[in-house]
């Protein structure tokens, strides 16, 4: 395996976690939470300049319905996080604090909510390039440890969204 596939296989696996654990500012508390918000979206800009070539690349080739999709998602993605970075830095207690930046309650509820959509989108975004994780995957840990995988994260996705009531969450 080349080193910069692997390097970049890596660090979308990092984000996946950084976005996950980031959601949990419960239970990591404000400042954690403000560390790793940052972190992944610093992550997430990285992410898109390793992936740049798409982007420059928009023009050229074929436009069907995948690469259509394909677009709106990582539009919706640079629009959601671009949202939550803003109103977290307004919402920041703790790192953007000497900022002083006004935040209200509608800052929160559009951070929040953003939040819960790019869960959405995130997915969205996974799913679209699922295929070819689960190549690799079976090329490397082979097929039951690839299943095994896929059964977890579906799993853990079904329950979190119960768990969390995230369909109320979504339409308020």
């Amino acid at each position: 395996m080349e080193r910069a596939e692997k390097r970049i296989r890596i660090s979308t696996a990092l984000l996946f976690v950084l976005f996950v654990l980031s959601l949990g500012a419960r239970v990591t508390g404000v400042f954690v939470h403000e560390v790793l918000g940052l972190a992944y979206c610093i992550g997430a800009l990285f992410h898109a300049l390793e992936h740049a070539g798409w982007f420059f690349n928009w023009r050229q080739g074929t436009w069907g319905l995948r690469r259509i999709i394909s677009t709106a998602v990582n539009a919706a993605l640079a629009l959601g996080f671009t949202i939550v970075l803003i109103t977290g830095v307004c919402l920041s207690p703790d790192i953007f604090s000497f900022l002083h930046l006004p935040s209200d309650m509608f800052v929160r509820q559009l951070h929040s909510q953003t939040a819960y959509w790019l869960l959405v989108v995130v997915g969205l975004h996974m799913g679209l390039h699922a295929e070819g994780c689960w190549r690799r995957l079976k090329a490397e840990r082979g097929k039951a440890w690839a299943w095994a995988l896929a059964v977890l994260t579906v799993t853990v996705g079904i329950v979190g969204f119960l768990d969390r009531m995230l369909f109320q969450k979504l339409f308020l």
